[in-house]
């Protein structure tokens, strides 16, 4: 008989496996019958049970139990664990995609707390506050959204927060870079200031450069809340859209148009990040390579949101579409500017 030791690391390895299963069932678009409502509720209630079987191994595991009973508990341990997996990847079957993409991790999450805690076990090292950690893990399961409005909107939010602060920063750093504070605009710099620290300007105190960017970044605020609002309120009802629609363009569902809207604002999120990390580098060449692939993002979302969400009417959209163009045909001619041109010495 194997001792508890090696019962627990077995049982960390089984574990470990099954978080990644979970983790693949969040990114399967197949659907089960259920109801949506029960696989919750009962997910919740497994969720609890692991919690209670969590504590029951630790007070064991510390207690130096015998090898049968370090291998009987570690297995009622383990079967918590599948009944919990159980109804998760139920409720990822009857789940939206961005209902899955927020689960999914947060479930994996679980039981990769349940898998550290044999880990731990199995070196003599778990403590208290490990099962405090997998409690905390199913707690939070409680939190999420499980409608996909409600899921899409959480994480457009987190985007559009993300691209707001980007945006701030852009322009405290845009206004000391106007007043003269940057230190990098060509003046002597006397100050015993590390230039290093400056975060000011370079490229940000150029106009031709700072104002597409703004602008830039001010559109995406914008398509990124009108996908929040109206774009989502656009999703529902797009199914029965999608079954009725005919002619030359395909209406989407509206679970899998609220998952692109919400792919495209974490691109743009990301996107965004890139470019203002390339203007605080003052790398011309990055920026305009990084906004101009932000601006192909930010033309799809805004195609969605026209066609997609029936939104083509809207004059907000129709004004940052409009802004959109302008940023990115500004931001072209700086790439361009700046690119060597062709040595006009060659030998005719």
């Amino acid at each position: 008989m194997s001792t508890p030791s090696e019962a627990y690391a077995s049982a960390h390895q089984r574990l470990k496996a099954e978080a990644e299963q979970v983790q693949l069932a969040a990114r399967s678009s197949v659907r089960a019958v259920m109801d949506p409502s029960e696989a919750q509720s009962n997910m919740l209630k497994a969720g609890s049970a692991l919690v209670q079987a969590g504590r029951t191994f630790y007070f064991l595991a510390t207690t130096g139990p015998s090898a049968a009973d370090a291998l009987a508990c570690t297995r009622d341990f383990e079967k918590a664990v599948m009944v919990f997996t159980s109804w998760v990847k139920g409720l990822l079957s009857v789940s939206g995609a961005a209902v899955r993409k927020l689960l999914g991790p947060a479930c994996a999450r679980v039981i990769v707390r349940a898998s550290d805690l044999t880990l731990r076990a199995s070196t003599s090292k778990v403590q208290a506050a490990d099962v405090g950690q997998l409690q905390s893990a199913v707690e939070a399961l409680e939190k999420l959204p499980y409608t996909t409005e409600a899921a899409a909107s959480q994480m457009l939010r987190e985007s559009e927060a993300l691209v707001k602060d980007a945006r701030r920063e852009v322009d405290e750093a845009i206004d000391e870079a106007d007043s003269g504070g940057g230190g990098s605009d060509g003046d002597d710099d006397d100050d015993d200031d590390n230039d290093d620290d400056d975060d000011g300007p370079g490229l940000l105190s150029r106009s031709e450069v700072s104002r597409p960017l703004r602008q830039l970044l001010t559109v995406s605020t914008v398509l990124i809340s009108i996908s929040r609002g109206r774009g989502l309120a656009g999703c529902t009802g797009a199914s029965e859209a999608a079954a009725a629609a005919d002619g030359d363009r395909k209406q989407l569902d509206g679970d899998v148009l609220a998952a692109m809207l919400v792919a495209c604002a974490q691109a743009i999120a990301n996107g965004v990040d890139s470019t203002v990390c390339a203007a605080h580098d003052d790398d011309l060449t990055s920026l305009t390579s990084y906004a101009l692939s932000l601006g192909k993002v930010l033309t799809k979302l805004s195609s969605l949101l026209g066609q997609q969400c029936r939104l083509s009417g809207d004059a907000k959209l129709q004004r940052a579409s409009d802004e959109l163009a302008s940023c990115l045909a500004a931001i072209a001619a700086v790439a361009s500017a700046s690119s060597p041109s062709p040595s006009s010495d060659a030998p005719s």
